[in-house]
């Protein structure tokens, strides 16, 4: 089984402070080292055996959301407002092509990171 997981720099912060991606690895000794409270977690934490199905207290995506070229070209639109029309274009360009409107769908995900990065609400 394969599962990848996209998330941002702080996405991954949350996610190993509050537990739940060791949750979703289900690797206790992952957990101990990169959670930081083994002696907590593991007081507080039910064993596997005493729960039926264990669900992590907050719901992580696996598999990566789609989105479309309107909702990626609304998503410029405030950050050209804020002067960073440059930034955009070099974006583009470093995805190779010339304009937005050639941006291959199957790069719309990694596009969208680096939108985020620039501080696009998408």
């Amino acid at each position: 089984m394969k599962v990848i997981i996209e998330l941002t720099a702080k996405e991954a912060t949350d996610a190993m402070e509050t537990g739940v991606l060791a949750l979703l690895l289900n690797n206790e000794a992952y957990s101990e080292t990169a959670i930081g409270n083994p002696k907590e977690e593991k007081e507080t934490a039910p064993e596997p055996s005493q729960t039926a199905s264990p669900k992590p207290a907050t719901s992580v995506a696996t598999t990566t959301p789609t989105y479309t070229m309107d909702e990626i070209a609304k998503a410029c639109a405030p950050l050209m407002d804020k002067g960073l029309t440059a930034q955009l274009q070099s974006l583009v360009q470093s995805f190779g092509v010339a304009s937005l409107a050639d941006l291959a769908k199957e790069h719309y995900g990694a596009f969208v990171l680096k939108l985020r990065e620039l501080g696009a609400a998408i």
